[in-house]
């Protein structure tokens, strides 16, 4: 998956890219989810739903990132990825529907990085440039 950071003063800027924005937000997702812990030292043990709806695609993905956050505090899971199921246009804006696979936080087996706060609409961007999808926003760490 492609993604990467940039420094920003205390927090950090989350590029992420793919050939759709579907692919793009899932590269988001494992950006965030490295972020917060090695995601390799993390078992798919547990399937969680996230959906959620915005009025464009940069907001889409900030709402998306969030919501994985909410989802790590609701349930207890440090998880190991997101793949995207459904992101789709409708008349009010757009609706994005995936699932996360995780098992619950454990700090003597998880590789813990850092605490990840909210993805926020500080730089928020969004491009396609040679058939590329690419988001950004500062993640508040």
């Amino acid at each position: 998956m492609p993604f990467e950071y940039r420094d920003h003063q205390a927090d950090v800027i989350l590029v992420a890219w793919g050939a759709t924005p579907a692919e793009a937000f899932e590269s988001g997702a494992k950006g965030l989810l490295e972020l917060m812990v090695n995601t390799s030292s993390v078992e798919p043990a547990t399937a969680v739903e996230i959906a959620c709806d915005a009025d464009d695609l940069p907001l889409l993905f900030v709402a998306f990132l969030n919501e994985i956050l909410f989802q790590r505090d609701q349930t207890g899971l440090f998880f190991r990825e997101v793949k995207v199921s459904q992101l789709e246009a409708h008349e009010s804006g757009y609706h994005l529907h995936s699932t996360a696979w995780g098992e619950p936080v454990d700090p003597h087996k998880h590789q813990v990085r850092e605490e990840t706060k909210a993805a926020t609409y500080g730089q928020l961007g969004y491009v396609l440039e040679g058939g590329q999808h690419r988001f950004q926003c500062i993640v508040d760490v």
